[in-house]
């Protein structure tokens, strides 16, 4: 087992200074090297000991006061075994990974990396090639009396659609979308009506056939993004940071993927939430 630590959080006083305050933005690509978003940087395959500068302040409506993102960074059909590491510009590369890459595999997972004095991250591939897909959830900024702080909870399942658990009973089929309800009286995980963003795990479990899930805040357009992808017959898990919509709520999309028809059972557990 290794663990790498990204940051931490303190108390979250409400009359607190200093600390940085979480914010959701609708999930945005600014990255993807099969079809040339991100400029330079994703004109093409990252190969083995590639490491490029990503460009985030100014991004994606993410401002010049943001310290930190939280990004998720997909690869797509890695060449071999190897990882992704993704850290500030301007520093020295750290000994940690943030994505470790199986051959043939399409694997996501969610980062939170502290932007460089040029408003830069950068991403470094070892060991093998592969295409990287970088889509942006939010960011961290100076926060005035603890506003958009993030107040963690014991994780609660909220959504299961194995049982009906928020949600009603059956398999996501192709091309299907749900409202999940996250907060409020209607929600089923004790989040207050004032969220405005929630950290939540997202796992596919069964899943038919190759495919991916997204999720968004309800009220605005679904996004040419993905939080989840998976092989065919596997249980996959990943994070997402989400501001939530309308009425506390988020649309989850299962894709129907290259053979039309994946269907999956989709789990979603929250473990902290933003006032």
């Amino acid at each position: 087992m290794v663990a790498d630590v990204a940051g931490w959080f303190d108390t979250g006083s409400t009359t607190s200074t200093g600390g940085l305050g979480l914010t959701g933005l609708n999930p945005t690509r600014i990255l993807d090297t099969r079809n040339g978003i991100g400029g330079s940087a994703g004109a093409t395959r990252f190969a083995a000991g590639d490491d490029r500068a990503i460009m985030i302040r100014g991004v994606a409506g993410v401002p010049a006061n943001a310290q930190s993102v939280v990004v998720n960074i997909t690869a797509v059909e890695p060449s071999g075994s190897g990882y992704v590491t993704a850290y500030p510009s301007g520093t020295s590369l750290p000994d940690a990974s943030n994505l470790n890459l199986i051959r043939g595999q399409d694997r996501p997972n969610l980062s939170v990396v502290k932007i460089g004095a040029d408003g830069a991250i950068r991403l470094s591939v070892s060991e093998t090639s592969t295409h990287l897909l970088v889509d942006v959830q939010g960011y961290y900024a100076p926060a005035v009396n603890g506003a958009r702080r993030t107040v963690a909870v014991d994780p609660v399942r909220i959504f299961d659609t194995r049982n009906g658990i928020g949600t009603s009973g059956g398999r996501m089929g192709p091309g299907e979308t749900r409202t999940v309800q996250v907060a409020g009286p209607s929600g089923v995980g004790g989040i207050p009506t004032n969220a405005t963003a929630v950290y939540v795990n997202i796992t596919s479990v069964e899943a038919s056939a190759w495919g991916w899930l997204a999720v968004w805040p309800t009220g605005n357009t679904r996004p040419d993004v993905s939080n989840v992808n998976w092989p065919g017959g596997t249980n996959v898990p990943n994070m997402a940071i989400v501001a939530l919509g309308a009425n506390g709520t988020l649309q989850l999309y299962n894709d129907p993927a290259v053979s039309g028809s994946t269907s999956t059972h989709v789990l979603i557990d929250v473990m902290g939430y933003v006032v």
